[in-house]
């Protein structure tokens, strides 16, 4: 299968296909994927969402191959840690654009 063919008969961004191709993350044929290859594609695709770098998805492969699954969380949590972060940032700006919401519908004034 090609990049095009995997990525619309698995619905899988082509720009991830590319970024796990290039980074030798995967290796693309002509045959169809396994059970095996859809789920390394599965976890890999939430490695690369959750914002682990190349190095880092590699780092988690080898850490995978030599059993050392408390390093692997250690880093997953690193990750996890900073969509944490993340989401709680931009949980912040929705509460305040809520209030802003709010002020101007109760207080028929302008803001500034």
């Amino acid at each position: 299968m090609t990049l095009d063919e995997i990525s619309k008969y698995y619905n899988v961004d082509i720009k991830k296909l590319k970024f796990f191709e290039k980074n030798k993350l995967i290796t693309i044929t002509n045959v169809e994927f396994k059970d095996k290859d859809l789920k390394k594609l599965s976890i890999l695709c939430t490695l690369y969402d959750s914002g682990l770098d190349a190095d880092n998805i590699k780092r988690f492969i080898k850490l995978d191959y030599s059993n050392e699954k408390s390093e692997q969380i250690k880093l997953l949590n690193l990750y996890r840690n900073n969509l944490l972060d993340s989401i709680h940032k931009k949980q912040k700006s929705l509460d305040n654009l809520d209030y802003i919401i709010y002020k101007i519908k109760n207080k028929n004034q302008q803001i500034f």
